[in-house]
């Protein structure tokens, strides 16, 4: 937090239109609203959200290999636990560790990734911009309609975690 207030601070001293004319309004905004969403925690979580992610899991084929004994599973999955556990609610995230590691901390893992919670927010998915809504009723019919996107892709996660 304390970065993104330096930073901040000396971008508006190098690109503020009244202490340099080359600099467009434009540019100047643009900036402040980068501060505006970075120092606000709710929108920093929805572009940190929104922006691209690899949420992809290993395919049945690669499963297989892993259970024929073709490919490390700690190798397989553990970049995996690793990339998702960026969102997880409850931190430090307990690691997949690997052979060796003792029964305790398996059942840890396993346990936290069961009843694992989510913080990321899926409101930038939403189809329509309710800010253009011309009455209440075209506001409220937009906000449920991109409620119903934020529903699917939050269970489609789900299902995606579960998969896992």
């Amino acid at each position: 937090q304390d970065d993104i207030k330096t930073g901040y601070r000396r971008m508006i001293l190098l690109y503020h239109p009244d202490k340099n004319p080359d600099v467009t309004d434009d540019l100047f905004k643009a900036i402040s609203k980068a501060f505006d969403t970075l120092s606000n925690p709710q929108k920093r979580r929805v572009y940190d959200s929104s922006e691209p992610f690899d949420d992809n899991i290993p395919s049945e084929t690669l499963t297989k290999q892993v259970f024929d004994g073709k490919k490390d599973f700690y190798m397989v999955y553990g970049p995996v636990f690793q990339r998702f556990s960026m969102w997880s609610v409850a931190q430090p995230v307990p690691q997949i560790g690997d052979a060796t590691s003792p029964w305790p901390q398996v059942e840890k893992f396993y346990k936290f990734w069961f009843e694992f919670k989510s913080w990321r927010d899926f409101s930038y998915a939403g189809e329509h911009n309710v800010d253009s809504a011309d009455s209440r009723d075209e506001k409220r019919h937009m906000e449920k309609e991109n409620e119903k996107e934020r529903i699917k892709l939050k269970k489609q996660e789900t299902i995606r975690l579960s998969k896992l």
